[in-house]
């Protein structure tokens, strides 16, 4: 796939074991995003993006997802 292709991207990724917990997968989640920064994205270190991969409860999900400090940075 070219680097500039468009992609759907879980802000939540598969591979986070909590995201199982959802009863559905937030469309607010959900990002449009070139392959290549999508495939970036798992390597960076951003204080932001662990914050999101780092809830216990749906409440603390909806706690982040409504906190517009992280939203406006990701």
């Amino acid at each position: 796939m070219p680097e500039d292709a468009a992609t759907l991207d879980h802000v939540i990724p598969r591979t986070n074991p909590l995201r199982h917990k959802l009863p559905y997968y937030p469309k607010e989640l959900l990002v449009l995003s070139c392959n290549k920064c999508n495939g970036d994205r798992g390597r960076r270190d951003d204080s932001n993006l662990r914050k999101l991969a780092n809830w216990e409860t749906q409440e603390d999900l909806k706690k982040i997802l409504t906190d517009p400090e992280i939203l406006s940075k990701l």
